[in-house]
């Protein structure tokens, strides 16, 4: 396969996620991407462009869901990655992985060794924080939902979106798509856990610091290795607020969605208890509301 047969078997023909219905609530499926989550969309781009620079072998730190994508996407090239994870990593998450890499080193400071291990080696670490091509697969995210919403006569800018967030690479090349596209602009929304939760305790400050979360998959601790700024800019532009959601809140909203026959994962449930948390607080929502899911 050469790089141009990859992008068109990988990136052109790439299927939209459902948008589905229930109870009155918007849900992006996209636990429906070929690895189970939306880390999906930016992979695709940056093993491409590994691809395209001739790369060999390539190192990433992760909490499971941008590991699995890259080993994926990158088996499809013949690039071998060396994925570093942590001690916590889900056991599904860590079998999946195994499907298609064998490189796979469970640590306790997974970012750290990753680096280290990086420098040592000269290889490009992957990371969706730093590497703006990540955000194209993101861009086509917003254009995707809009076509979605215009078949359902919804106008973007009369919906409430919210997304789960560690890094921030998803909203904002989500925006990013927003204006290249020229689509109206919804209401953005983030949720984080107590333990995580870098960029929203700028909004919200009605949260008990924890520890850990039963969330795995929201990680990002550093300013500098996420897209911090931007999207405090864009919840601020579009009206919108970061939320700080608890374990138990998390874990009601869960139950929800499996009730309503939806296995997504936690980090979407988290989106989920965010918007009722919004709701408790009588936040002024747009009419629609739209949930991130992954």
């Amino acid at each position: 396969m050469s790089p141009a047969e990859y992008k068109i078997q990988f990136i052109d023909s790439w299927e939209p996620t459902p948008l589905i219905q229930i109870e009155g609530i918007w849900f992006k499926r996209e636990d429906f991407n070929p690895t189970g989550s939306i880390k999906s969309r930016g992979l695709t781009w940056q093993i491409y462009y590994l691809f395209k620079d001739n790369v060999k072998t390539a190192v990433i730190s992760s909490s499971g869901n941008a590991a699995i994508a890259a080993s994926y996407y990158a088996k499809q090239t013949g690039i071998k990655i060396i994925s570093f994870v942590p001690i916590s990593i889900p056991i599904d998450k860590l079998n999946r992985l195994k499907e298609n890499c064998d490189d796979v080193i469970i640590t306790e400071k997974v970012s750290d060794k990753a680096v280290e291990y990086a420098k040592e080696h000269n290889l490009p670490l992957i990371r969706q924080s730093l590497d703006p091509h990540a955000r194209e697969g993101f861009k086509f995210l917003a254009l995707e939902i809009n076509n979605q919403l215009i078949s359902e006569n919804i106008i973007f800018n009369d919906c409430s979106i919210i997304f789960p967030v560690s890094s921030g690479t998803t909203v904002s090349g989500f925006f990013q798509g927003i204006k290249e596209n020229s689509i109206p602009v919804p209401q953005i929304h983030i949720a984080q856990t107590e333990a995580v939760n870098l960029i929203a305790n700028r909004f919200d400050q009605q949260f008990t610091p924890m520890a850990r979360s039963l969330v795995k998959g929201i990680v990002a601790t550093k300013k500098d290795n996420t897209y911090y700024e931007d999207v405090v800019k864009l919840v601020n532009e579009t009206n919108g607020w970061g939320w700080i959601v608890t374990d138990d809140q998390i874990g009601k909203a869960n139950d929800w969605l499996l009730n309503h026959k939806v296995r997504s994962s936690l980090e979407g449930a988290l989106a989920l208890a965010a918007l009722w948390k919004a709701q408790s607080h009588n936040f002024k929502l747009k009419k629609n509301l739209l949930v991130v899911l992954t």
